[in-house]
């Protein structure tokens, strides 16, 4: 669209200064506007067409300056939007209804989205616990028919009584996203916070509320890896700016990776925020990520806890402000892959300390074995084997349990829930379907993260 805005205001400066040098000339032989009339009409068609979408670019781009902080203008509550109560017909309306709320939050969703399902139930009972001073609007691109369908056989959105904005453009507009749910807060005619599910926090609006300062810990921008960590407006306009950059959590950034290539700068700059530091081993030594019991320290600080996250963990948010990491690299365009990859590890390895490679190790394991004689069969309401064994691998600090009979496919366990299940508990299940579980000794592809001697330090 910015493209389309430039041509048009391009083409009309064009046919000012065609027209000025006609003006100008003394007709000689056949005139020169007849030569060039064909061009002018076909500019200043092509110019016409141009021109809404023009004003629609300067639109949108005006609607994407608004930023945490700004307050917001009077269009944005006269837009016209379609609104819809679950079970009933659709009506139109606009923000302007919601003007008074103390504060408003428009929650984006998608029928898709089934974490945007619970975050409304969740917003619903905020919305009850603080009446009067919260006003909860749910925002969605699709139409009355999808959503009203996808209510009839969703207990969830056939309870809820949030009035829902259909089939929105205007909004997103205003507030671009690409991951849902996406929290929008505004106070007094503020925009006060942008956040995702983590935002829907009970003490944190309670601050917001009366005035005190939030607790929110995230400002969510989707788009934030369009912004270089490192900024480079100083830098010398000849010449081009090559660098490698590891640093702690980025507040306003998801947990994204990408490669975004600047072909007229003859530049690449690679980008993986807000990962731990098993994401960007996985990258860096071009290995699938290895079962949390295969990551081997030796003569390091370093351990499992600021390594990997697991549920067990707690939750993973606050996990990540005291453990994520994010890398980012402008380089030459034509950079191999292998040389990013290598990149990173020697950042990784600097910064922090560390020798990581892929390695062999004999380390302690259990084996999983069938008694002799022994079969299993399909049965109701029983799983194969392999989700108990996949559930296992993942505990932190649980031994690797191997399975070199293939047991895995061909015996059936118990159906369980295994969300808060620990490794203790798996084994106790395996054993109880018949199986044995023999410890011993095994060399083991694993991830050797070792420290660096003080000799060795840069």
């Amino acid at each position: 669209m910015a493209l389309l805005c430039t041509l048009f205001v391009g083409l009309r400066r064009l046919l000012a200064l065609v027209c000025r040098r006609c003006r100008k000339r003394q007709p000689r032989g056949p005139r020169p506007t007849m030569r060039i009339l064909p061009l002018l009409l076909g500019a200043m068609l092509l110019a016409e067409l141009l021109a809404p979408l023009a004003l629609a670019a300067q639109h949108e781009a005006q609607a994407h300056t608004i930023a945490v902080g700004d307050t917001l203008p009077e269009a944005f509550w006269d837009m016209p939007l379609q609104l819809l109560q679950v079970g009933q017909a659709p009506r139109e309306g606009s923000l302007r209804d919601y003007a008074d709320s103390e504060l408003l939050l428009l929650d984006f969703w998608h029928t898709s989205c089934g974490s945007c399902i619970s975050s409304m139930r969740h917003a619903e009972a905020l919305q009850a616990q603080f009446k009067g001073q919260l006003q909860v609007l749910a925002v969605t691109v699709q139409d009355a028919a999808t959503v009203q369908r996808f209510a009839a056989h969703n207990d969830l959105l056939q309870q809820s009584r949030l009035p829902l904005v259909l089939h929105d453009s205007l909004l997103k507009s205003y507030f671009p996203h690409r991951l849902l749910p996406h929290l929008v807060f505004i106070r007094h005619n503020r925009l006060q916070h942008i956040g995702g599910s983590e935002a829907m926090d009970e003490a944190a609006i309670a601050a917001l509320l009366n005035d005190r300062d939030s607790s929110f810990a995230l400002y969510k921008d989707d788009f934030a890896e369009q912004r270089p960590l490192l900024a480079a407006a100083n830098t010398a306009s000849e010449g081009r700016l090559y660098y490698s950059l590891l640093t702690g959590y980025r507040r306003d950034a998801a947990p994204v990776v990408g490669l975004l290539p600047d072909t007229l700068g003859g530049s690449k700059r690679l980008y993986r925020y807000n990962q731990s530091l098993q994401q960007l081993l996985s990258y860096a030594l071009d290995s699938k990520p290895v079962d949390k019991n295969r990551i081997v320290f030796e003569d390091t600080e370093l351990n499992l806890a600021a390594t990997a996250y697991h549920r067990h963990m707690g939750d993973k948010l606050q996990w990540l402000l005291r453990h994520g990491y994010c890398y980012e690299a402008q380089l030459p365009l034509h950079t191999p892959d292998s040389s990013m990859r290598q990149g990173l590890l020697i950042s990784i390895e600097q910064a922090l300390g560390l020798r990581c490679s892929l390695a062999q190790r004999e380390i302690p394991v259990l084996r999983l074995e069938a008694p002799p004689g022994a079969s299993a069969t399909p049965k109701e309401g029983y799983v194969a084997l392999f989700y108990l064994i996949d559930a296992y691998n993942r505990m932190p600090n649980a031994l690797p349990l191997l399975d070199p009979d293939g047991l895995a496919q061909q015996w059936f366990v118990e159906r369980q829930s295994l969300a808060d299940c620990t490794a203790e508990q798996l084994l106790a299940a395996m054993r109880k379907a018949g199986l044995q579980l023999c410890e011993e000794r095994a060399t083991l592809p694993v991830w050797l993260i070792k420290g660096r001697g003080a000799h060795e330090q840069d």
